[in-house]
């Protein structure tokens, strides 16, 4: 559950976005600020759900893990984070989903480290089903589909079968944050769906894709479009 050919999104392609944000989708159900705001840096702070890896060991109870096998080893906590090894295939991917029934998610953010130069990403999603442990099923409807590179961003729904993602906004970072401790936030209400940047601001997106798709499974994923790249790693994992 990833960037599918029909909407990719690389490196190469965020390194060249615009800052400004740009809407995608119908105009009868999409609407997003025009503007980026100024605002608060995402934080764990009062989240229902909340793993530190500076002292977690490793997965808690309660989680499902779910590998497509094209990386150099699986998840696993390291250093204080979670990650799991350079990838050896394109499409590269593993999840980490919890399930917070009966409650939906209102709220689910990472602190993340990107290395170097390299491509590697992360995704939040948020559904009401998990993501399938077989990659030939088909994704579930999501109402997040937030995906970050150490240069770019995009936030997308996910509609189960064919049709998969629809980008309803990207961009860049307006200013320079710190890449080992980078935290993104989704807060949730309704068809509303607010973004914490790690450059301080934020942006709203409002569809009603976004009421329709959510539920009560929170899920943070690691990606690697491309063999031999490092990747990205978790130092915190919340939800709400």
């Amino acid at each position: 559950m990833f960037p599918t050919s029909k909407s990719r999104l690389s490196t190469a392609r965020l390194a060249l976005l615009a800052v400004a944000v740009i809407a995608i989708g119908s105009a009868c159900n999409t609407a997003a600020q025009a503007e980026r705001s100024d605002d608060r840096v995402a934080s764990a702070q009062g989240a229902a759900l909340h793993v530190d890896y500076a002292t977690a060991a490793a997965v808690p109870p309660g989680f499902v893990a779910v590998e497509r096998g094209r990386n150099l080893h699986p998840l696993r906590v390291s250093d204080g984070r979670l990650l799991h090894g350079r990838s050896s295939a394109a499409e590269a991917a593993s999840y980490l989903s919890t399930d917070l029934a009966p409650a939906r998610v209102t709220r689910i953010g990472a602190t993340v480290g990107f290395s170097g130069d390299d491509a590697g990403a992360i995704a939040l999603l948020v559904s009401a089903k998990p993501v399938p442990q077989d990659e030939s099923d088909a994704a579930p409807d999501a109402a997040v589909h937030f995906v970050a590179t150490r240069t770019g961003w995009s936030y997308a729904i996910w509609e189960a079968g064919d049709a998969g993602q629809t980008i309803l906004g990207q961009g860049t970072y307006r200013i320079a944050f710190d890449r080992d401790a980078a935290r993104f936030e989704i807060e949730l209400d309704g068809d509303r769906a607010k973004v914490y940047l790690p450059d301080a601001t934020s942006i709203v997106f409002t569809d009603n894709r976004i009421a329709d798709f959510g539920g009560s499974w929170a899920t943070w994923e690691l990606y690697e479009d491309a063999p031999g790249t490092s990747p990205a790693s978790f130092r915190e994992l919340w939800a709400s």
